[in-house]
């Protein structure tokens, strides 16, 4: 049986740190369990998430939707594609546009494999981050965003991931891609992306129509963790 987990917004707050209490919960958690994490960040920034003692006590680390994959802390796969040019041009254009007013910078990020893409920016921190949230669910530009390149680069996939970036790669390289490392186990997969436009939405789909585990779409970290105190009250004995 594995365990497979989102990070971002299922095992931490949106772009924070994991909850102390809860990690040591986590930890415990893994050393009775098959545990893996899937995560469009790159490993660094899931290190400062969840720490490095996670990171390498989980069987694999799925990062940038399973295009660098490390095995007990060890890399084992990495994919050398980047975006191109033509799509980026496109996303000039409309960050130029864009009907948003606070654009603050480092708005590319190429990560291992994909590419990482915000009009707030990435240099947006807290409230910054929650104002950009809160506009985009009225006037739904990531949607937007997610639609058009989906449509006009049919080689290409987008997805809505976190709370004010869109991640693109190439078609079949988004978190679905991870589940060939398990074979036919048995998976529980929670994440908080699991919408059609979410990161976790190809991942929740292929596991559910290969019938090969269960899916949890979590509000939050705090809901994760309810949800697995509830199916294992045993692991709190333990601390």
């Amino acid at each position: 049986m594995i365990y497979l987990f989102d990070v971002d917004g299922t095992l931490t707050p949106s772009r924070g740190e994991m909850d102390a209490d809860f990690k040591v919960w986590f930890k415990n958690f893994i050393t009775l369990y098959q545990v893996s994490l899937v995560t469009g960040s790159d490993r660094e920034k899931t290190v400062e998430q969840v720490g490095a003692d996670v990171v390498d006590q989980v069987e694999y680390c799925f990062n940038c939707a399973g295009n660098a994959v490390y095995k007990t802390g060890e890399l084992i796969s990495q994919s050398s594609w980047t975006l191109p040019n033509d799509v980026e041009q496109f996303l000039a254009n409309y960050l130029n546009q864009s009907q948003y007013p606070d654009k603050l910078g480092c708005h590319f990020e190429q990560r291992i494999g994909m590419m990482n893409f915000s009009v707030v920016g990435r240099n947006a921190v807290g409230e910054q981050r929650t104002r950009y949230y809160q506009w985009d669910q009225i006037h739904n530009e990531r949607q937007y965003l997610v639609h058009e390149i989906n449509n006009r680069w049919p080689n290409l996939q987008a997805a809505a991931g976190g709370e004010t970036s869109i991640d693109i790669f190439a078609s079949g390289s988004d978190k679905a891609q991870v589940i060939k490392y398990f074979g036919l186990d048995r998976i529980h997969f929670f994440g908080d992306k699991m919408d059609a436009n979410g990161n976790d939405y190809t991942l929740a789909q292929c596991i559910l129509q290969k019938q090969q585990g269960w899916t949890y779409n979590v509000t939050d970290w705090k809901d994760t963790w309810n949800r697995l105190k509830h199916l294992y009250p045993h692991v709190e004995e333990m601390q």
